[in-house]
């Protein structure tokens, strides 16, 4: 999968910018504040119709307009088909093919892309939805309808919520046949999580050593309240938990134990990540992750999402980044930003490499570097 036309209006300091794109990797470069970010981001929210860095898509749009815009061209084995997404204060709507699409749930999924930002580090540090958030982000994408089961879930939990709030001996009847709904629906998500949470496992030490030429282990350890994989025994033992803690979901009129407070945790040499790695291992682990969703995206889907990779290299020793751009070397479409293209290529690599200059929210020079030469484009 890869762009290969790219245009971005309005959308934070990009007023006008429309690119044409290659696949392997593009470097954006250029002073901190020029919009290097502000365009991987795009690509991004245009992928995933939200950000990586904030929540409230107002923010997406330039203070001189009422609404912003990105639209791409892009190949996939498929075909080659456009996608548009529409930022205005009311909403977002979104078109494949010019066409409007009726749903959010039904345009997720068609561009696929992962992205590690600096920031990825708070899953080590902030509170379990964070974490929870990345599962089920991932999940979504991988599989359509995982979405649709986590709408599900929270609809169904409100109610029950709602009922605890209120509830007599007459509405027992009512919150059984809500808790039926709830485990049900729960196991689903249960059952993906730990899927999921297992093929990273698999994947994630082989892609941490490869980066760090180290033979650390590391292992992912999913925090559910109930450990069953068959279904009716799940659902069996789940309902005697919610009816065992009734009372005190009663007193405290919310539900206390279930998928919504699910966790897991990262270790390191069987020491926890969050307690005892420095800032420098939680970074690696962290983007180590990430390109582990690549690996496990890429054999689900059977095409390569495309990797957006925001000031990963600069904290990175010379042997990290050299590991880091030989794996990147080998993907279909990359996108990278740096303050200068040298902080990421450092060896003379016969793979020619796309560099984009940054200032203000336009691209001002252009140019391949390969075989240690640069050589320079016409805008």
């Amino acid at each position: 999968m890869n762009i290969i036309q790219l245009q971005v209006t309005s959308f934070r300091n990009l007023v006008d910018l429309q690119l044409n794109l290659k696949k392997g990797v593009t470097l954006f470069y250029g002073m901190n504040g020029q919009g290097k970010t502000n365009l991987v981001e795009s690509i991004y929210v245009l992928s995933k119709t939200h950000s990586f860095r904030s929540y409230h898509h107002k923010e997406f749009i330039h203070y001189d307009a009422k609404e912003a815009c990105v639209r791409a061209k892009v190949h996939k084995k498929s075909g080659t088909h456009q996608y548009q997404i529409l930022l205005t204060n009311q909403g977002k709507i979104c078109f494949i093919n010019k066409n409007k699409v009726a749903k959010i749930s039904q345009y997720l999924g068609s561009i696929q892309t992962i992205s590690f930002i600096p920031e990825d580090v708070r899953i080590f540090k902030e509170s379990p939805r964070i974490r929870r958030w990345l599962l089920d982000s991932e999940l979504a994408s991988l599989f359509p309808v995982y979405m649709k089961q986590l709408i599900i879930f929270q609809k169904v939990l409100e109610q029950r919520n709602a009922l605890l709030k209120k509830m007599s001996e007459k509405q027992k009847n009512l919150l059984s046949i809500i808790d039926e709904q709830l485990l049900n629906v729960s196991y689903e998500l249960y059952h993906k999580r730990s899927w999921l949470i297992q093929q990273l496992n698999e994947l994630l030490v082989t892609l941490y050593q490869k980066i760090t030429k180290q033979k650390d282990q590391i292992s992912i350890v999913y925090k559910t309240y109930l450990d069953e994989k068959d279904k009716e025994k799940y659902i069996d033992l789940a309902k005697s938990m919610l009816n065992e803690n009734l009372n005190k979901d009663i007193e405290k009129t919310f539900t206390q134990i279930g998928v919504h407070k699910d966790d897991f945790e990262i270790y390191l040499n069987d020491k926890a990540v969050s307690l005892y790695a420095s800032q420098g291992q939680q970074r690696l682990i962290s983007l180590s992750l990430k390109l582990a969703m690549v690996e496990l995206n890429t054999r689900i889907n059977k095409d390569e999402p495309i990797l957006i990779l925001d000031d990963a290299f600069s904290e990175l020793d010379k042997d990290k980044k050299q590991a880091l751009l030989n794996y990147i070397l080998s993907k279909e479409q990359v996108f990278v930003t740096c303050t200068h293209y040298s902080e990421v290529i450092q060896e003379a690599i016969d793979q020619p490499i796309e560099i984009i200059k940054m200032r203000q929210g336009n691209v001002v020079e252009r140019g391949v570097i390969c075989n240690g030469r640069k050589q320079s484009e016409s805008l």
